[in-house]
């Protein structure tokens, strides 16, 4: 028997859990579909998409605002590598090759384009592009180096052709410039050149390519502010169109009404014109012309100011509106970006979290893609003799930038209550100011042995009980000192069964 069925061909069925399963008249009409993400977003979309967050990140403060603040954020200038394994030695002489030598010169461009200033320009790709393309090369002498390419480098010609033709990856299924396997795993990267012959495959094992992943089978990233590009292309239009208007209105003074409706021809300023003399005679001096506009009144003459009412508190709610709606789907506060947002209290402190969030999970991602380079880095160095080898010299970590707050004394009171109490351990708190703990315990070290050693001396020298010395170059507390009381006491050891009574010396005077 045959099922009635709707305007656009569902059948009709009176079991529907949901509002949602039913397509009817009152709203637009969407066509439904699930597939793979290659096939929801095809190339050609994808570049369109990219090619617009290009765009709106060029020309929208907002935007670029938002996506430079995440990458000031998640890289600044931290991101010293920090050697985690048991070689100490080697590990100390590796960290000084990469942050001396290698860290300055590691991108084929040059100079200017240090590892940081690499680290940050990722972070920026992620959310303008969606993805980037490092290629692991050296130089003639085989020094190691690397090369970044956008994006819009990766792809391919024909749309048709979803197989390897030739090279070392023949056979292989490739979507997008994005070589797979069956499991779609990232095998290889095709990388566009000026012309077809250009074209080159360059397998996984000498390639990093990295995307922040929001579906299983996502096979190329997409741009942060992708679902809301045409919100935001509307708003700047919508902002240039208001720019223009309140051009001309600026450029109106004042509005008469008269009976021509034009600038009167026995006006003395409209025959003399605007030449005068050295001595200028007349009372009023006209303006320049624009400035006022003639209207014809129907009785009587007036003289007003023109008065303009936009673009007005409707369409500045509106264009606010888009933003947030935007910084949403962002991950990111509204509020860092346009300062008086007027957040308080809770409000203020979730908005914290959020940003602190999204910097964490962006910091994630970009520490795989660095620990990928300097252990690249550091194999080749090891292959051409510019630092020995070692059996664990794959062990790294990164120093990361002072956890995000802006309220940096009120952190650091709440992190030395945690501490007192056993809520968190030194090398967690370290680690939220963006220093090592390792790089901190020598430099503490360091500092202590100098003090002594220092404090020493000037007791020898001056014939002065050491803690008084030690009292005077460096107070621990408002009310104590190392090296005993304020009165230089030295602190008896408690394990002299007789210890001898310290001997009392005045306070120096000051």
């Amino acid at each position: 028997m045959a099922s009635l069925v709707d305007p656009y061909g569902s059948p009709v069925s009176s079991k529907l859990l949901h509002a949602a399963q039913k397509n009817s008249g009152d709203r637009p009409y969407w066509r439904d579909g699930i597939r793979d993400t290659e096939k929801d977003i095809p190339f050609q979309d994808w570049r369109t998409v990219v090619s617009y967050s290009r765009r709106l990140y060029a020309n929208d403060g907002l935007v670029k605002g938002a996506i430079d603040q995440m990458a000031q954020h998640a890289v600044g200038r931290a991101w010293n590598p920090n050697y985690t394994g048991e070689d100490a030695e080697w590990g100390k002489e590796a960290e000084q090759w990469l942050t001396e030598e290698w860290f300055g010169v590691c991108d084929v461009r040059g100079d200017q384009w240090d590892f940081k200033t690499s680290l940050f320009n990722d972070s920026v790709a992620l959310d303008v592009d969606g993805d980037f393309l490092i290629i692991l090369t050296e130089t003639e002498g085989g020094f190691p180096a690397i090369q970044h390419l956008p994006a819009h480098k990766i792809g391919i010609r024909d749309t048709n052709k979803t197989t390897v033709e030739k090279g070392p990856l023949r056979g292989f299924r490739i979507e997008q410039g994005i070589i797979l396997n069956d499991l779609n795993r990232v095998v290889g990267v095709r990388i566009l050149g000026d012309t077809e012959k250009d074209d080159r495959d360059v397998i996984a094992n000498d390639c990093i390519f990295c995307f922040n992943a929001t579906r299983a089978d996502q096979i190329r990233g997409l741009p942060t502010f992708s679902h809301a590009i045409n919100e935001l292309r509307d708003a700047w239009q919508s902002q240039q169109w208001e720019q223009i208007t309140h051009q001309l209105a600026s450029s109106i003074g004042l509005i008469e009404h008269n009976e021509l409706g034009a600038a009167d021809p026995n006006d003395p300023g409209t025959v003399l014109g605007e030449q005068g003399t050295a001595e200028e005679t007349f009372t009023s001096k006209r303006m320049e012309g624009g400035m006022i506009r003639y209207f014809k009144a129907g009785s009587g003459a007036k003289l007003e100011e023109f008065l303009s009412n936009k673009p007005g508190p409707a369409w500045e709610a509106f264009q606010e509106r888009i933003f947030k709606k935007a910084l949403v789907g962002a991950c990111w506060p509204y509020a860092l970006c346009w300062p008086g947002a007027g957040l308080t209290g809770p409000a203020e402190r979730s908005q914290i979290e959020l940003a602190r969030a999204t910097i964490l999970d962006r910091q994630e991602l970009l520490q795989s893609v660095a620990l990928r380079e300097i252990r690249y880095a550091l194999s080749k160095a090891m292959n051409i003799g510019r630092i020995p080898r070692s059996t664990d010299w794959w062990r790294w970590k990164f120093t990361l930038p002072p956890k995000f707050s802006i309220d940096n004394g009120r952190d650091g009171q709440s992190r030395r209550e945690d501490y007192k109490l056993g809520h968190k351990n030194l090398r967690g708190i370290l680690g939220e100011q963006g220093i090592a703990y390792d790089h901190h315990r020598r430099e503490r070290k360091g500092e202590v042995v100098d003090l002594l050693t220092d404090a020493l001396e000037v007791a020898n020298e001056k014939e002065v009980p050491f803690g008084l010395v030690l009292s005077l170059m460096q107070q621990q507390t408002a009310t104590a000192s190392v090296g005993g009381g304020m009165n230089g006491q030295p602190v008896a050891d408690p394990n002299d069964p007789e210890p001898e009574p310290a001997p009392v010396v005045a306070p120096p005077q000051v």
